[in-house]
């Protein structure tokens, strides 16, 4: 009897503990409800605010320039105007592409000094994956300002030799 007995309250106990779990799960279940709808009314109004906001709308820096700028080139009528505005076009990409390089060269200089791989040895890996694609990202914007500043270059000599 002594076995059976122990047997029984081994059960009891079990049960118990699955009530436990049944009622705790019914809690993170309503949690996990009460989070979701919440994130979702987040959202929401932030998309609501987007869809409402015009500065966001132009959220990458060439564009916002040009939109600012007002310039429509359906409208230039000359050679000289649509020449003019695609040296600016070229000069301007050119440029942002400098700035964007003088910022990677800066944050993958500061990188270097402050030791960040030793300070944060769990970030180590994605340290590195960010220094080695930030000289890709180098190398393409570097590659993109040198082809705009060739090109104003070589339309300048052509424009040059068509105008004498």
């Amino acid at each position: 009897m002594g076995k059976a007995a122990a047997v029984v309250t081994i059960i009891q106990i079990i049960i118990n503990q699955m009530m436990m779990i049944k009622k705790n799960l019914r809690t993170v279940v309503k949690t996990r409800m009460m989070v979701k709808t919440t994130i979702q009314k987040i959202l929401q109004m932030i998309l609501l605010q987007i869809n409402n906001s015009k500065s966001l709308h132009l959220s990458f820096l060439l564009p916002l320039i040009l939109g600012k700028l007002d310039i429509d080139p359906t409208q230039l009528q000359t050679n000289f105007s649509n020449y003019a505005y695609g040296v600016f076009l070229l000069g301007l990409i050119a440029l942002l592409c400098f700035i964007n390089v003088l910022f990677y060269i800066t944050i993958h200089y500061l990188i270097q000094i402050r030791n960040y791989e030793l300070k944060y040895p769990n970030l180590n890996k994605i340290i590195n994956y960010y220094k080695k694609f930030n000289m890709v990202y180098i190398f393409i914007e570097s590659l993109i300002c040198f082809v705009c500043l060739t090109l104003i270059v070589f339309f300048s000599i052509v424009c040059l030799y068509t105008l004498n």
